[in-house]
């Protein structure tokens, strides 16, 4: 059966499950109230605790980082997705777009699946993965059309350039992802490579290529 569970301070929900230490896992569904004039309106969702996933207005959004995207104004189901051992709880942040004077790369997060895992593990030098992840921030007037993330060759890793691209809103953050794999005939990452250096560029139209190295 549903229960109706009110929000504590700084947006924080303890759900009462009754079952002690054992492992709980169940939906919570909200309301989102956007306020406005009419037009979208861009906001900033941030999610932390034990969350598995969440959605609203039907992207999927992270956990542990702020995630900015266009919701027109009214009410928007929040569905969040709760796996815990013990107390389960989690926070919803809610706040507007932070105004930026240009698009803007993000750093990564290193190590810390609370902030968002960006970079494929490294195991024997063997890759655990094949996404890597970097996100990006629009903070020009109006929208930043084909944005895509690519992936510079190089000696031991494979370029890449995804065929479709996104479209960003003002203000609109979002995690942009990329094929990283070996090139052709490399089996592992020598240990003298170590770390692996990547060389990721972000295009757009009518936007000069930024490039980072992760």
């Amino acid at each position: 059966p549903w229960t109706r569970v009110p929000t504590g301070a700084n947006g924080v929900v303890a759900l009462q499950h009754g079952l002690g230490a054992n492992l709980f896992s169940g939906w919570a569904i909200g309301d989102l109230a956007v306020r406005g004039d009419g037009s979208a309106v861009c906001v900033s969702l941030t999610l932390a605790g034990a969350v598995k996933e969440a959605m609203v207005g039907g992207r999927v959004l992270p956990v542990g980082w702020p995630f900015q995207l266009q919701l027109s104004p009214g009410t928007h189901p929040l569905y969040v997705r709760v796996e815990a051992q013990g107390a389960a709880q989690f926070q919803v942040q809610v706040s507007s777009c932070k105004r930026l004077a240009k698009v803007q790369l993000l750093d990564m997060a290193f190590d810390d699946w609370n902030k968002g895992h960006e970079l494929p593990d490294l195991l024997g030098g063997r890759l655990l993965g094949d996404r890597i992840f970097l996100r990006v921030a629009n903070g020009r007037r109006g929208w930043l059309h084909d944005v895509r993330l690519e992936v510079e060759g190089g000696p031991l890793v494979a370029p890449h350039r995804p065929e479709g691209g996104l479209s960003l809103a003002q203000g609109q953050m979002v995690a942009l992802s990329a094929l990283l794999r070996l090139m052709p005939g490399t089996e592992s990452v020598p240990r003298s490579a170590c770390p692996l250096r990547v060389v990721l560029r972000v295009t757009a139209h009518d936007l000069e290529p930024l490039t980072k190295t992760v």
